[in-house]
């Protein structure tokens, strides 16, 4: 029963950041982009002696960018449809990637050969999962390298996160100031249970966290589904290692 009220729970949580991205991308990002245009236009018909004038409307103009292209990310995280389109590890590394241009952090990115499949509800639960944890890495841990690790392990597919942050006393609780921190990371069990996964914390103060997940592969014609022939995650078949 459990299960089933967390996956339904994960589930209407992604319909409606999928209705949420949808709107961002259709309205408010359109809505800026014709401002932007139009911004141009009229700083192209000022006369060149409104030097002050074209200044203003070329920094407006920065301003909307700005607004769209974070627009823009902020639909492409709520609807992340490079899963869909060129599957987890790819997903994952992009996932790295935007974390390291915002933090400046040290990231390291692992994964060993991957022959067995998961359903595309794993594949989306892992992305979540990363983003969540690296998400309290850059609030809360005040970490200087981070490293994840994508693989098998036995009849499970595995991500492991760790950081060399302040970590917590997960025995003990939260201490001040970190309650959104440590209630965030045990979040994560609802959506790893909704896929018949789990999760394990370790952590300690000033000895860092480590994150680890484990769902189960899966045999591919059991995720068949309308609309993906195999119904599975594509997962890269060569090890790789980036930063």
């Amino acid at each position: 029963m459990l299960r089933g009220l967390s996956r339904r729970v994960v589930q209407s949580q992604e319909v409606e950041r999928e209705h949420v991205a949808l709107e961002l991308h259709d309205h408010i990002t359109d809505a800026l982009c014709i401002i932007l245009i139009r911004l141009r236009v009229m700083a192209g018909n000022l006369p060149v002696r409104a030097r002050a004038s074209r200044q203003e409307a070329a920094v407006i103009s920065g301003l909307v960018e700005e607004a769209a292209e974070n627009v823009e990310r902020i639909s492409s995280r709520l609807r992340p449809s490079v899963l869909g389109i060129l599957g987890l590890v790819p997903a994952l590394r992009g996932a790295n990637a935007g974390f390291v241009k915002r933090t400046g952090l040290d990231l390291k990115f692992a994964c060993g050969r991957l022959p067995g499949r998961v359903s595309a509800a794993a594949e989306l639960a892992l992305f979540r999962i990363l983003e969540e944890v690296l998400e309290n890495v850059e609030r809360h841990a005040h970490a200087r390298h981070v490293t994840v690790r994508l693989e098998q392990a036995g009849a499970f597919l595995q991500l492991t996160i760790r950081d060399d942050g302040v970590g917590f006393d997960t025995n003990r609780g939260p201490i001040q100031g970190q309650e959104r921190s440590a209630f965030g990371l045990f979040g994560l069990e609802e959506r790893a249970t909704s896929v018949a996964g789990r999760v394990r914390i370790k952590s300690a103060p000033h000895a860092g966290t480590e994150v680890v997940v484990r769902i189960p592969l899966v045999n591919a014609q059991k995720a068949a589904r309308p609309g993906r022939p195999d119904g599975a995650l594509r997962l890269s078949s060569r090890p790789a290692r980036s930063r």
